[in-house]
């Protein structure tokens, strides 16, 4: 099964015209139509349970965890397997029919496997799940660029100015923070924050005290602001 995610542009009686966010790949629709008719599936977003934008980011996760094992036919059957096995929850589950925070708990289980396994992760995965919260704190604690995913990311941390807080030491549960590799680190600093965030439309999160424990946010750190 190929999925591809879109907006309807027009509808004519039983005719419907979607611009899909993908190229088509014509040799893989080849192979998967067998020298049949191609037939699609249309489903609109209701707003109910697990989001439209979740089924896009986990189908392609699940993408490139085919592309990367040969699983690509069965990609997103295997990872719900391998999720059941470790999770103890139902390999059976439907994107139609489970909540949006079951949803998020599968995204945030295939993140963490593909990173676990080394799984790369082409450009455009980035660009779809570099704003998510729960993904940024996987890569503050994997020290992954969370713009590019490149690794052995420095840990950024800004403070609001006008805080009354000492600008050279400060309590690290006050910062916000976000991972950068040493080339968009260096772009942040050269365009200052605001600028950054809104290029590349992110924040930076804030963390629990034991979160700064866990991911290794140790001690007492300066302000980047």
């Amino acid at each position: 099964m190929i999925n591809s995610f879109g907006a309807i542009e027009e509808i004519s009686g039983q005719t419907i015209k979607v611009r899909i966010n993908d190229e088509v790949d014509l040799s893989k629709l080849r192979k998967f139509a067998n020298g049949k008719q191609p037939v699609v599936r249309v489903e609109l977003d209701d707003g109910r349970g697990a989001s439209m934008e979740q089924i896009k980011k986990t189908h392609a996760l699940a993408n490139e965890f085919g592309e990367y094992t040969g699983y690509f036919k069965d990609a997103i059957e295997v990872m719900k397997c391998l999720y059941a096995v470790e999770t103890g929850e139902s390999p059976e589950f439907s994107f139609e029919t489970v909540s949006m925070s079951a949803g998020a708990r599968f995204i945030d289980w295939q993140i963490n496997y593909m990173l676990d396994n080394e799984i790369p992760f082409k450009t455009k995965i980035w660009d779809e799940i570099k704003g998510d919260y729960r993904w940024q704190k996987m890569a503050l604690k994997k020290r992954l660029c969370v713009i590019c995913g490149a690794e052995h990311a420095d840990v950024a941390h800004f403070v609001a100015l006008g805080s009354g807080m000492n600008r050279v030491k400060v309590d690290p549960s006050k910062y916000m923070y976000m991972s950068l590799c040493r080339k968009h680190h260096g772009e942040q600093h050269n365009i200052g924050i605001v600028t950054f965030c809104q290029k590349y439309i992110i924040k930076p999160i804030k963390l629990e005290p034991d979160e700064i424990k866990e991911f290794r946010i140790q001690g007492r750190v300066s302000n980047e602001s």
